[in-house]
C-alpha cells in the first residue's frame, strides 16, 4: 500500500532551495533569473509568500527539472515496467555479486583446506548452505519478478 506524500508549500520550498544549492546559485541569482526582486524571492523561498504555480513553472525551467521532480522531490518512472527493470537489474547484479564472492570464499576455503586446516571445512559448510540458500530466494525472487513482467509486457 503506497502512502501519498502530501505536497505543501513547505515542502516544495525546500525542494526549490535544494535544487537552486545543487546548482550553485545564490538566491540573488535566482530572483533574477526568476524576474522577481530578492526580497521577494527570500520569502518564496523561505517565508511567508504562497508559492503560485507560475514560479514552480519557471523555477522548474530554469533549474533544468521537470515539475514533478521539483514538487515532488524525485522523478517519478514513466512506467511500471520502467520500475521492475530497474529491481530486475538491481536483482541481476547483486544475484552475480554474491554468486562472485561465494566462489571466491569457496577457493580461498579449498585453498587452506588443502594446507592441512580441516578446521576450516567445518564452517565452509555452514556459510556455503547460508549463501546457497541466500541464492537461491534471490533466484526464485527473479523468476518471480520475470512473471511479473511478462504480465505487464
Amino acid at each position: 500500500m503506497f502512502l501519498a506524500k502530501k505536497m505543501d508549500d513547505a515542502s516544495i520550498r525546500n525542494n526549490m532551495r535544494k535544487a537552486r544549492e545543487s546548482l550553485g546559485i545564490s538566491q540573488s541569482e535566482m530572483a533574477l533569473r526568476l524576474e522577481m526582486s530578492l526580497t521577494a524571492y527570500h520569502k518564496l523561498e523561505n517565508g511567508p509568500t504562497r508559492i503560485m504555480n507560475e514560479h514552480v513553472v519557471k523555477f522548474a525551467s530554469i533549474a533544468g527539472m521537470s515539475l514533478d521532480e521539483l514538487v515532488n522531490g524525485y522523478e517519478p518512472i514513466d512506467s511500471v515496467e520502467a520500475g521492475l527493470d530497474e529491481v530486475r537489474v538491481n536483482y541481476e547484479n547483486t544475484l552475480k555479486n554474491l554468486n562472485d564472492n561465494y566462489i571466491k570464499e569457496v577457493e580461498t576455503r579449498q585453498r587452506r583446506a588443502s594446507a592441512n586446516r580441516p578446521e576450516t571445512d567445518l564452517p565452509l559448510r555452514e556459510n556455503g548452505a547460508e549463501i546457497g540458500l541466500l541464492l537461491f530466494g534471490i533466484s526464485q525472487s527473479l523468476l518471480y519478478l520475470q512473471n511479473v513482467l511478462t504480465i505487464y509486457s
